[in-house]
């Protein structure tokens, strides 16, 4: 009882003293209290609540007392704030008040790319290429046959080989007899009895009341009474896919075919159908007659066909189109034997190969340098041990998520067959999706290191991205500068979907994932767009969702 009561009056006679002086001291003689502090406390085993004020009552604390006031390491504690001083504590540091914010958080996925930044200078060109090796030429020879074992009639003997010394001649050590084919003589037969009388035809169509005109006559075509006027000196008449047509010099002739210079447009790839691919072959020696529309089928690789529309030969040098459709069967070489106007012409085109995913989407591939590439977007909705990949199509959803997805540009399924799926970083590689491969077997998401032998290999980044662009402006927008296609890699401008969910791009940008991610937890990848002739190297968040495209193991 004794020493609370003295421990009491102790007590009381602290804060009578401090009270006295306008200050209040815990630990600390009266005497040496700071005169800036309206508390000071000195422990080493517990804190003290500071005071609380508004701003404007913080600030205009420098206005009071002394130069020395407020004292270094004044504490208080703000209730109100705004976005460069918000809520919460303060010190004095002996020069301005301090903010106690918190440290730095971790930082966050990339952000969405800004701007486009002014073109640079175009760099210098670079040096030219030494020449590839020249191919050999396949050349044909017809010779007479003569009636024996291998035509009865006789005919015409074709011989096939590589012009090996490139002499424009098919030597007798050049001939592949594995190739050799024969055009026989048709064998005439007897002529047959005299069959029965058929039965009466139908009736034939009404004649042609008003007549002709003068010189005019008219013919049958199988469907209706047509016209014929009167031709000029010196011409014909010739029929021509079933119809009448006056022709200078008779039915058409040429001189020779060029096999050796056959053109080609467009590639085949096995199990594709054909689209937009044709060859020419030029000719000598036309005289301006007619020809009939033909439809070849290949040979050696099956199911393709190279069509020729009716037409005229030119007088003199000229060149006729065969348009190719089907679809192969097989990867090699598909042949064609083109024979018009008494000329013989082999020509053979390259079917390449083609891959399929899980899915059975099938995939166009180009080689470039040592490297195979798909010629077209990742489509498929699997990894390729059958697991299926989610589809998120909820903006929250994918902003939050950490595991494989994908999804359809703007959601829109329409864009998948052009542009293919756009996926997240999560999805192309195998350790964060549990071992898994979004490619086709023997085939894989490429490393960031695997991207710069592509560009390296097409000149550098300066250069590269032109030469991987498609052509025109189908698709992308205009100018699309620099695209050439050379290497057939065959970009498109996809967009992509950033880290919110948002959707941007398609047109005018192309972004391809690697499989490598960085120490700073972001994912390299390549960009291509419709304004430069460049291939840019950059990183970013794993949730954006990019396109893919896989490479060969």
């Amino acid at each position: 009882m004794k020493k609370t009561l003295l421990n009491t009056l102790i007590l009381a006679s602290l804060f009578f003293v401090s009270a006295a002086n306008a200050q209040v001291g815990v630990g600390v003689p009266a005497g040496d209290i700071h005169p800036s502090a309206e508390l000071e406390v000195k422990s080493s085993t517990k804190g003290f609540l500071p005071p609380r004020m508004t701003k404007a009552q913080r600030l205009a604390m420098i206005a009071q007392g002394s130069t020395t006031f407020p004292a270094a390491g004044l504490l208080v504690f703000q209730t109100d704030g705004d976005a460069n001083e918000p809520t919460g504590l303060y010190f004095f540091d002996g020069i301005a008040w301090i903010n106690g914010a918190g440290v730095q958080g971790i930082k966050g996925d990339r952000g969405e790319t800004g701007a486009q930044g002014l073109t640079g200078a175009t760099g210098l060109t670079g040096t030219q290429g030494l020449p590839g090796a020249q191919g050999k030429n396949t050349l044909a020879k017809t010779t007479t046959e003569a009636a024996g074992a291998n035509c009865i009639t006789g005919g015409v003997k074709i011989e096939y080989g590589f012009d090996a010394n490139n002499s424009g001649t098919l030597d007798v050590a050049e001939i592949n007899p594995t190739l050799t084919k024969y055009v026989c003589n048709v064998l005439q037969g007897p002529i047959g009895a005299k069959g029965a009388q058929g039965t009466p035809g139908d009736t034939g169509p009404a004649g042609i009341s008003s007549g002709t005109s003068k010189n005019q006559m008219m013919y049958w075509n199988g469907s209706a009474w047509v016209t014929l006027n009167p031709g000029t000196n010196g011409q014909v008449l010739t029929v021509s896919d079933g119809n009448l047509i006056w022709t200078t010099g008779g039915p058409g002739k040429i001189v020779s075919l060029n096999c050796a210079g056959v053109s080609e447009n467009g590639l085949l790839y096995n199990g594709l159908a054909s689209s937009n691919v044709s060859f020419v072959i030029t000719y000598t020696g036309g005289n301006g007659g007619p020809y009939s529309s033909q439809s070849i089928s290949s040979t050696s690789v099956v199911g393709l066909t190279a069509n020729l529309q009716t037409g005229s030969f030119e007088t003199g040098d000229g060149s006729l189109t065969f348009t190719v459709s089907g679809t192969p069967t097989s990867v090699g070489n598909a042949l064609f034997l083109v024979t018009i106007a008494g000329q013989v012409c082999s020509f053979s085109m390259v079917v390449n190969p083609s891959i399929t995913d899980v899915e059975n989407n099938t995939y166009k591939t180009v080689t470039i340098g040592t490297q195979q590439w798909m010629a077209e977007n990742l489509k498929v909705s699997r990894y390729n041990d059958g697991t299926p990949i989610p589809n998120v199509t909820d903006n929250n959803l994918w902003n939050s998520n950490k595991t494989g997805a994908w999804s359809y540009y703007n959601n829109v399924d329409a864009n998948n067959a052009k542009y293919g799926k756009l996926y997240n970083w999560y999805a192309v590689t195998k350790y964060n999706n549990g071992n898994k491969n979004v490619c086709p077997s023997g085939w894989h998401v490429p490393t960031d290191a695997e991207w710069t032998v592509l560009t390296d290999y097409l000149g550098g980044e300066n250069v590269a991205g032109g030469k991987m662009k498609e052509v025109g402006t189908t698709s992308w927008f205009n100018p699309n500068t620099g695209a050439t296609n050379t290497s057939l890699f065959s970009a498109l401008p996809g967009g992509w979907r950033g880290s919110k969910g948002d959707y941007n791009g398609i047109g005018a940008v192309g972004n391809w994932w690697s499989s490598t991610d960085t120490p700073s937890g972001y994912a390299w990848y390549r960009i291509l767009a419709n304004d430069r002739g460049t291939t840019n190297r950059d990183f970013g968040g794993k949730k954006n969702g990019l396109s893919v495209r896989c490479l060969r193991d």
